[in-house]
């Protein structure tokens, strides 16, 4: 199987400030263009007060979710922080309404939250449900929607889209530096420091030159927004698309509590082939990756008898997170053992491997053997190309779909005087047989996004190539 790149994302977004946006007509469509739901809407979350989208299923869709998605271009909330709310209520039968928010760049997401944490079941009374979400200067567009899992319907209300302006977003950990407190060009100088000692690309800016330039753009102040700003500058000279600041009121407390934006979905095709669908998990508690890995691992065991032909790993919609919960989901396939590695710039090399220690309860099937199929698209980033890269160089093993989003590499926090943070790129990612992965992985066999009538090319020329196994 070849691929071009790989990487470990960083879980939590970066900051910023932005004036109010204009008014724009919201199109709400169905996520991923399913006909198993249908939509009524009525109002712009951008400017109408009962702004409002009410998603129902169309028929039994059993434990599936499903939802409505709409998005708007993010120039005027760029180095800003975006807020979405609403009110939420959900019929008798479904569960896990919620509302969600997500950041892209040029090459796909940048950054996703999800209120499926706190979430709304059928019966509950109405609840206000809101998300916030800093955006960087490279975000191209901001996306929101409804999702809810089950058979019924779902409604949000009074849905509200802003932007905070600028004193609101950056808060007092940005305004003027009092006594005792860190001064702008502290700030400035202990990330010079961090990001010319550890940056995988630090050889990209010229050192020279810039530490003075952004010096003295903080120079005569204590104006720590200032510093933030040099900072961001900084990150930007890097040219990894990765790395990122993070303010201290955004910065990291303790282990995230977030959830996959949609469960894993286990299931038999026709013709005797398996179906594995992983999406993003963003969460660094122990349990949670527990019962996610397990409950892929225990449906794969339900399903092994009847797949014949081998097994699809669909990867499309994985744009990152935790990999580890991820990679242990799939180790009846993988094995146990080094899948990979991370590389920084001296050279240095940290296996990544299973060796059963995170695999959950039940015991694995052994499928080690079994011809895989892996679905990658430019959805697919940061630790969702990861996951894919473990497959890079397995046995009977073929990618299909198109060019990943090519954040491959591995983010590591770094602590500001101040509280903030950086999320700095130090690390590159080579396959088991360790190869350092290009930026972008593309697949064996590139195929269209989309089909007529609504077809899926790429599933189908996954299983093609399976029943010919």
């Amino acid at each position: 199987m070849r691929f071009k790149a790989v990487i470990f994302g960083a879980l939590l977004c970066s900051s910023a400030t932005a004036t109010q946006p204009p008014t724009l007509t919201v199109v709400w469509r169905p996520i991923n263009a399913n006909t198993d739901y249908a939509i009524e809407s009525d109002g712009d979350p951008l400017a109408d007060e009962d702004a409002h989208v009410r998603v129902r299923t169309l028929r039994d869709v059993g434990e599936k979710s499903g939802g409505a998605i709409g998005g708007v271009d993010a120039a005027a909330f760029r180095n800003g922080r975006v807020f979405l709310s609403a009110q939420i209520e959900a019929d008798t039968g479904t569960r896990n309404a919620a509302i969600w928010l997500r950041v892209d760049g040029a090459s796909g997401r940048l950054f996703f939250a999800t209120s499926v944490t706190d979430p709304i079941v059928g019966g509950q009374p109405p609840a206000r449900r809101e998300l916030r979400m800093d955006v960087p200067a490279q975000a191209q567009r901001i996306v929101y929607g409804v999702t809810f899992k089950g058979s019924g319907a779902m409604r949000a209300s009074a849905i509200h889209l802003r932007a905070a302006p600028p004193a609101a977003a950056e808060g007092s950990e940005t305004g003027q530096s009092g006594a005792g407190q860190v001064t702008a060009r502290e700030m400035l100088d202990a990330a010079i420091t961090i990001v010319q000692t550890h940056a995988l690309t630090a050889d990209a800016i010229d050192w020279d030159q810039v530490p003075a330039r952004l010096r003295e753009s903080v120079s005569g102040t204590d104006d720590r927004s200032k510093a933030h700003a040099a900072i961001r500058e900084l990150l930007a000279l890097l040219g990894d698309n990765h790395s990122f600041f993070m303010p201290a009121a955004n910065a990291p407390q303790g282990p995230a509590q977030h959830t996959p934006a949609a469960a894993p979905v286990v299931k038999p095709l026709p013709d005797g082939i398996g179906y594995v669908q992983i999406p993003a998990f963003a969460n660094l508690d122990a349990d949670a990756g527990r019962r996610f890995s397990a409950t892929v691992v225990s449906d794969m065991g339900n399903i092994s008898g009847s797949v014949r032909h081998g097994w699809i790993v669909d990867l499309r919609d994985n744009s990152g997170g935790n990999m580890w919960p991820m990679l242990a989901a799939l180790e009846p396939l993988l094995g146990s053992g080094e899948l990979g590695s991370f590389q920084d710039r001296r050279g240095r090399v940290a296996p990544w491997k299973l060796n059963g220690t995170k695999s959950p309860p039940p015991t694995p099937p052994e499928l080690r053997q079994a011809p895989v199929a892996v679905l990658i698209g430019a959805r697919t980033g940061s630790s969702g190309e990861i996951v894919a890269v473990a497959f890079h160089g397995r046995a009977e093993t073929r990618s299909f779909g198109q060019a990943t989003s090519g954040r491959t590499s591995s983010n590591r926090l770094f602590l500001l005087p101040d509280g903030s943070r950086i999320a700095l790129t130090t690390t590159r990612i080579a396959d088991r047989h360790g190869k350092v992965m290009p930026y972008q992985l593309q697949p064996d066999e590139t195929t269209p996004v989309d089909g007529e009538g609504g077809a899926d090319p790429t599933l189908a020329a996954a299983m093609a190539w399976l029943s010919r196994k």
